[in-house]
């Protein structure tokens, strides 16, 4: 098979004229070049745009179909959460409740979503902490893990937040530990932890042709 061979130009044996041509000839290319990837990256925010605009409309229904159905969902199931909870079917402050149909092919959960939060009272309690690690005499066991799990609520709290596992698991081991001063930090922070509400979630689940209960999407992520 032949190679084609690539001419190469001496540019110290072109004339002064010949060089300027050979240089027009290079910068009509790279113009030509830039025109090009600019009608390229114009053509891609052309699609870009047509795809995200022609998508709207659909999204929109959609979403306000699904918001709709949620609220439709937690108004009607609410008062069945309270006859749970009087038929002693569900605790008093149970975060999440199952409705079944009777013959067993469908279900539909609410969850209540909580997260851990903390107010200024932690850090006076994270202090009484800071000041165990530092004079701590004793190097028990008990101690050592004490100190690891300090030092691990310290670590995590770099970026200015603090851990919500890491608080409980610092109180657990505080409040199982006879040393006053960490049973100071550990009612000091568990005085500062309270439960504030995220979301309510609805999830609809169907029996599939297996018999399998199988969750039905209702959110884009979980398509």
């Amino acid at each position: 098979m032949e190679t084609e061979e690539k001419s190469t130009v001496d540019i110290n044996s072109l004339t002064p004229e010949q060089f300027k041509a050979l240089q027009k000839q290079y910068e009509e290319k790279l113009k030509a070049e830039r025109e090009r990837r600019e009608q390229d990256r114009n053509a891609l925010l052309s699609l870009e745009d047509e795809a995200v605009t022609n998508m709207m409309s659909e999204v929109e229904t959609l979403s306000l179909a699904i918001v709709n159905f949620k609220q439709k969902c937690i108004h009607k199931l609410e008062p069945l959460m309270k006859m749970k909870t009087e038929l002693g079917k569900a605790a008093d402050k149970q975060k999440s409740f199952s409705f079944k149909a009777k013959d067993g092919s469908a279900k539909v959960v609410i969850d209540y979503n909580e997260t851990t939060k903390y107010d200024d009272g932690i850090h006076a309690g994270v202090e009484l902490a800071s000041q165990w690690l530092k004079e701590k005499a004793e190097e028990s066991d008990e101690a050592r893990m004490m100190t690891s799990i300090i030092e691990d609520l310290l670590g995590k709290s770099r970026g200015g937040t603090y851990s919500a596992e890491n608080l409980w698991t610092f109180v657990n081991a505080a409040e199982d530990y006879d040393v006053p001063l960490l049973k100071m930090a550990a009612e000091s922070v568990k005085r500062s932890l309270y439960k504030e509400m995220t979301s309510v979630s609805v999830k609809v689940f169907k029996k599939d042709e297996f018999g399998q209960m199988k969750q039905l999407p209702l959110s884009a992520t979980k398509a």
